[in-house]
């Protein structure tokens, strides 16, 4: 990305003054800055998707990896949604919601406990 855009402008000079990055790691790099506004410890942890996966299961009592993954689609649409644990809980409307909305309920001290110092966003 950083060879494309020092192609596009004129001189070397411009290029290295122009900051590039992805929209996740400017997105990391301001929650960093920020994390204690946000109430976030130093230091604190962002798990990817395959490192939550192996706790989602144990919580969902599943080896059942798509159904895993379902969870955790499940779990990420209700954070994005603003919906805690307990409003998902009341929310579930069949077997497979009530098994993500459990395991949704878990989810955050499960992390805490695998890394004390992470805290989810």
């Amino acid at each position: 990305m950083r060879e494309r855009v020092a192609g596009a402008l004129t001189t070397q000079a411009h290029a290295s003054a122009v900051a590039i990055s992805t929209f996740h790691s400017v997105g990391l790099r301001i929650v960093r800055e920020e994390g204690s506004a946000l109430g976030l410890p130093r230091g604190f942890s962002i798990f990817d998707p395959p490192d939550i996966e192996p706790i989602v299961a144990e919580l969902a009592a599943t080896a059942d990896r798509s159904q895993t993954r379902a969870i955790q689609w499940k779990i990420g649409q209700w954070k994005n949604a603003l919906v805690d644990p307990a409003s998902a809980l009341k929310q579930a409307n069949d077997g497979d919601a009530l098994v993500a909305a459990r395991a949704y309920a878990g989810h955050r001290d499960a992390l805490r406990a695998t890394a004390p110092w992470t805290s989810m966003i």
